[in-house]
């Protein structure tokens, strides 16, 4: 009789056990079909809050960033830095949609219209918008260039240049602050 009762308490734990586990099992299940949602990949559209003029003391001098508004499938912007009345560079930036997501490339310019980069134009892949915040990550690892961060505060537009992938760290990033122009 004692070790029925024990056979039966066991029985009982085991199916207890059991019926907890895939009640576990199923709301693990449920949270993780829920945190990997299909999430809308970030488009063109999804720029239009850096469209606008730019202005901000910086590098010794002005920079002025011209951002036009999404049309097409395209964005086009412009950045000229100015020291002592005279345009010191310039940087042409193209954003595109392509098949695989949204993709921006840019060079830098001298006066005499040379390029600071001797191949192929910087290149990003927009990786996530929200609340006027942008993020961009350089697909290639050995890239100087590794992150661009755009977000939108009101009348400021504020820029972070990262090194590497992690957008995390902040050291050696540039930090820019451009007021709207009106």
């Amino acid at each position: 009789m004692k070790h029925s009762r024990i056979r039966v308490s066991i029985g009982i734990f085991a199916i207890a056990a059991m019926a907890i586990g895939t009640l576990s099992s199923t709301s693990t299940i449920a949270e993780d079909s829920r945190a990997q949602a299909p999430v809308a990949a970030p488009t063109i559209d999804d720029l239009a809050f850096l469209s606008g003029g730019w202005s901000g003391d910086m590098f010794g001098g002005v920079g002025e960033e011209f951002w036009a508004p999404p049309k097409g499938g395209s964005i086009i912007a412009a950045f000229r830095l100015m020291r002592d009345g005279k345009t010191a560079m310039t940087e042409y930036i193209l954003i595109l949609e392509e098949e695989d997501g949204v993709v921006m490339r840019f060079k830098h310019f001298n006066n005499d219209y040379t390029t600071w980069e001797k191949d192929d134009p910087n290149t990003f892949r927009l990786t996530e918008v929200s609340n006027n915040r942008a993020v961009f990550i350089a697909p290639d690892k050995d890239q100087q260039l590794g992150h661009l961060i755009y977000h939108v505060e009101g009348d400021t537009l504020k820029v972070k240049v990262g090194a590497g992938q992690d957008i995390t760290n902040d050291n050696g990033a540039m930090k820019l602050t451009f007021n709207r122009l009106h």
